[in-house]
């Protein structure tokens, strides 16, 4: 972000001359046009260690824009940001996510049961809520347990779901919605309740997490 502001200002230009017409559609990034014909970036929030991009021509932001792909360094990138795409297909190929569990978790892996889906996530919860498991690590394995126990309620359970891309600024999030089987299919955050469950202060256990997940109560049966 200070080398993109720099660059700003060797144009006589500063991060607030941007003009809401040049705010990219759907995106939190600021667009600067130079008199030299190339376009400078700036992610919304103007945070210190926030991306900036300058490009040779509108073009070539253009073909940015028309990929849905800006080129984020991946260091500074979350296991969900980096692996965003996967999300939006992560039952065609559920390897990225299924491959990490499986080397924590073993045979467990992908889930063939009930069973399986609890053994796991009590094991993944005590790493979680481990104070010596890094953060980062926390949230590779939060987001890796909650697609595998997606795909678990949906290929053999049967359930409905949905994906729906957002912005929060240069490339998309993907988020999975399990839809419950009641009369009004209401739409379930897959990662929130995951996250949920898991950061829970009152110990969750599974059945409360697959509350969470799927809409049927602890004293319901699990369809």
């Amino acid at each position: 972000m200070a080398e993109g502001m720099a660059y700003l200002a060797q144009h006589g230009l500063n991060p607030g001359d941007w003009k809401p017409e040049h705010l990219l559609p759907h995106r939190g990034v600021y667009v600067y046009p130079l008199p030299s014909g190339e376009i400078v970036t700036l992610e919304a929030g103007l945070v210190d260690d926030g991306p900036a991009f300058v490009f040779a021509n509108p073009a070539a932001l253009a073909q940015c824009v028309a990929d849905d792909f800006f080129p984020v360094p991946q260091p500074r990138l979350s296991w969900p940001q980096v692996h965003a795409r996967s999300i939006a297909a992560f039952l065609q190929e559920p390897e990225f996510y299924l491959t990490p569990l499986r080397a924590r978790l073993g045979p467990l892996v992908p889930f063939q049961r009930l069973s399986d889906c609890e053994a796991a996530y009590d094991a993944i919860r005590a790493l979680v809520k481990r104070k010596s498991t890094p953060e980062p690590e926390r949230i590779d394995l939060t987001y890796q347990f909650a697609l595998a126990m997606g795909q678990f309620f949906i290929e053999p359970r049967g359930y409905s779901f949905l994906v729906e891309k957002t912005y929060g600024g240069y490339n998309p999030w993907y988020t999975i919605y399990l839809l419950t089987k009641s009369s009004n299919q209401e739409k379930r955050n897959l990662f929130s309740a995951v996250c949920r469950a898991m950061y829970s202060q009152s110990r969750a256990n599974f059945r409360t997490c697959c509350w969470y997940v799927t809409g049927v109560p602890p004293i319901a049966p699990l369809d």
